[in-house]
């Protein structure tokens, strides 16, 4: 079928239609209460934008949806630099021959870029990681092989679902969000597969439309679907919502998962409702996997999500001992990876998953459970030493211990361990924090030399950082005040390095050598 003008406006008209049919019925008043973090975005964004608003709604409407706000999407140039950044953050997760394989919609008419002869936007890439994870473990679990039925809980406009259709042997793809990004899902899915069969589930209906093959519905009506789905999906919903959205999507789930389905989460804590990972109820479900699977966050201190990939539990329920171990590591390594770990953590993930971890690296995980936990100085002080005398992981040990230095003002010793950190790390993100925390601290103590050494180093790892690492760097108080938040630990003032006075002369005679140097004495 043509997608023609007159197309897309019968399915906009579609799209009203549910939504004036939820707000006559009071769902729209009635619903359940969205989280903060999505209820500012809805008072402050405009919804449900008339049918020519739709025809660009890639331009400003689907804000925050991988995609940015209006005034920054009319800046071609800012877009540019948006797509290069995501585009250098997923690839190192991705490998391009993927996106060889892909193709971006012009549905919403995107600001795009070019990458080795092919066009996409920086939501389509962002995306991209999602599809290709799932695309790897379909493969992997032979879910490939056979047509799915999918369910994706908060797919945003619906980039990620495009790019499974293309993927994929899908024979029916269900979207259940927020009616306001539902709007935007329903419209650019329907456009760009104008001759599936569409329907949207309503109070009344009991089992669904089996025949479907494009399914839309709003979260109260969540239990009109009979499942079973062969795969389902969250990536960045979860860390959105409040606590209990999270709770009755897992229970969910839980009921409608295929024996042989995959639950498949990308998500992050500390946005939302979910404080810890331990919050989420992984544990009604077989654990497959956990992973770090993005080396580079957008920004120096964005939430990093984890990847979760579960199936349903058969046999006898774990004991409430085994619950609650697997609770702290949960909340030890995927704590761990919002400071930026990477390839240090992959084996510990593995094992764990596989419920492989041996003594001294289940009290090496407690103990770094307890220091991401811990609000006292003292205490994260005397868990990180515990974690250095067992000798587990020593540079990440080191890591931590100097962004602990370094946040509560302590110079020198934080200096040396984050020197050790940056010289043992393999390239990641906190390869490069330790690099910018170093590079502060020169910059504070008037050794420029070395700190724009160090400073080189982290825009070499993340270039697109920069921005805001230039304006970090050179201030002390506002870096170790960001590094504290993220570790939880408590300081009663602003901190300042401190300075002996054997690093106050230092700093001197550097001073005086370089007056020599420009004035030219001998």
């Amino acid at each position: 079928m043509e997608c023609s003008l007159a197309t897309l406006k019968n399915i906009y008209d579609r799209c009203a239609e549910y939504v004036r049919y939820l707000n006559e019925n009071g769902w729209l008043a009635q619903r359940e209460a969205v989280s903060k973090f999505w209820a500012e975005i809805l008072q402050e964004r405009r919804n449900y934008p008339g049918f020519d608003d739709m025809l660009v709604m890639r331009r400003g409407a689907t804000y925050p949806l991988a995609d940015r706000g209006a005034a920054a999407a009319s800046n071609p140039h800012s877009e540019w630099q948006h797509a290069r950044a995501a585009y250098a953050v997923v690839t190192q997760s991705v490998p391009d021959t993927y996106f060889q394989g892909l193709n971006e919609s012009a549905i919403g008419c995107p600001l795009s870029v070019d990458f080795k002869g092919q066009r996409f936007s920086a939501g389509a890439i962002t995306n991209a990681l999602t599809s290709y994870r799932i695309l790897e473990w379909c493969t992997s679990t032979g879910l490939v092989n056979r047509p799915l039925r999918v369910l994706e809980i908060g797919a945003g406009y619906g980039q990620v679902a495009y790019q499974l259709f293309q993927q994929l042997k899908i024979a029916s793809y269900t979207v259940c969000d927020l009616p306001e990004n539902l709007f935007l899902s329903a419209f650019y899915l329907q456009g760009n597969f104008p001759d599936k069969k569409a329907v949207f589930v309503k109070e009344s209906d009991l089992l669904g439309d089996k025949s479907a093959e494009l399914v839309f519905l709003v979260p109260p009506f969540l239990n009109r679907l009979p499942g079973p789905f062969d795969v389902v999906i969250n990536s960045y919903s979860f860390q959105e919502m409040n606590l209990q959205s999270i709770e009755e999507y897992f229970a969910f789930v839980e009921a409608t998962l295929a024996t042989d389905g995959l639950f498949y989460s990308l998500n992050a804590h500390r946005k939302a409702g979910a404080a810890w990972p331990s919050d989420y109820p992984f544990e009604k479900f077989r654990l497959i996997s956990l992973l770090p699977v993005r080396k580079y966050p957008f920004q120096v201190f964005a939430t990093n999500p984890y990847e979760v990939v579960m199936t349903k539990l058969s046999g006898a329920l774990p004991s409430s001992e085994a619950r609650a171990r697997s609770k702290r590591d949960f909340d030890a390594l995927g704590g761990a990876m919002q400071l930026g770990l990477h390839d240090d953590l992959l084996e510990l993930c593995r094992k764990f998953s596989r419920q492989q971890l041996d003594t001294s690296e289940g009290a090496w995980l407690d103990a770094l459970c307890d220091f991401l936990h811990s609000s006292d100085r003292a205490r994260k002080r005397e868990l990180v030493k515990a974690m250095r005398l067992s000798g587990i992981l020593p540079t990440v040990t080191a890591y931590l211990a100097g962004s602990l230095e370094f946040a509560v003002g302590s110079g020198h010793e934080a200096r040396t361990l984050l020197e050790d950190a940056a010289a043992n790390f393999p390239d990641c993100h906190a390869r490069a924090r330790s690099y910018l925390m170093l590079a502060c601290l020169c910059h504070q103590s008037g050794d420029r030399s070395p700190g724009d050494g160090h400073y080189t180093q982290a825009k070499r790892l993340v270039p697109h950082l920069e921005p805001e690492m230039s304006q970090l760097v050179s201030d002390y108080s506002a870096l170790a005040g960001r590094v504290a938040d993220q570790l939880g630990v408590k300081l009663p003032h602003a901190v300042a390095p401190a300075r002996s006075f054997l690093t106050r002369i230092r700093g001197t005679l550097v001073r005086a050598r370089r007056w020599a140097n420009r004035a030219k004495i001998p």
